[in-house]
């Protein structure tokens, strides 16, 4: 597949995802409710494997429930997105990049949504997008569209943000399955790695800033 062309969102797709655990901890969920995100028939999933059992089979059927506000972070200790000190204003950063990084992060404004998607919620979106000019909206966003029993991530920008994670805390052993298509991050094509308008997948306009 063909890289996009510059200004255009670049894409991942993600098929299915799914959680196994071990057998002695886990709980297997009603046959019904496999992938039960969306309606129509639910593709089988597969067997999960000697010791262990299948939890949540996730197939992206139905349509991401985007809220429409974006919520600022505003970065400390009493950030919900905090965690330690390798967060985007964490200490690890500060103390290697100093006053450089820190008038950085005072360039911009953060936003994030978080909401819940499948099968009783089990799954977390979390998107960020950065309010460049500092106007309390941000300019782009990453986020998930379901497109054809696909998530399709959508990044325009290389600071956008769009992640799934679990929504509840996952025990020490754990199995997590994922199916992924039309993955494109640049490299070498017949030699060179500058094609479709972009430097190896970038733009050309991409900045290490925080």
């Amino acid at each position: 597949m063909a890289p996009p062309e510059r200004g255009q969102a670049s894409t991942r797709r993600l098929a299915a995802l799914a959680v196994v655990l071990p057998a002695a901890c886990s709980r297997a969920p009603a046959p019904e409710a496999l992938g039960a995100s969306g309606g129509g028939p639910k593709p089988a999933a597969r067997a999960a494997g000697a010791g262990w059992k299948l939890v949540h089979h996730e197939t992206f059927d139905a349509p991401f429930q985007e809220p429409a506000a974006w919520i600022e972070d505003r970065y400390g200790d009493e950030s919900p997105y905090h965690v330690d000190v390798f967060d985007e204003d964490g200490e690890f950063f500060s103390a290697r990049g100093g006053e450089v990084f820190r008038e950085g992060l005072r360039r911009f404004r953060s936003f994030r949504k978080s909401f819940t998607y499948g099968e009783g919620g089990w799954l977390t979106v979390e998107l960020y997008g950065r309010d460049s000019d500092r106007d309390g909206v941000p300019e782009t966003g990453g986020r998930f569209e379901a497109v054809g029993g696909k998530a399709r991530l959508v990044s325009t920008r290389h600071y956008d943000g769009a992640i799934l994670r679990s929504t509840a805390p996952l025990p020490p052993r754990y199995r997590v399955e994922v199916t992924v298509s039309n993955i494109d991050f640049g490299g070498l094509r017949e030699g060179s790695r500058t094609h479709g308008g972009k430097t190896n997948g970038y733009d050309g306009d991409e900045l290490a800033d925080p």
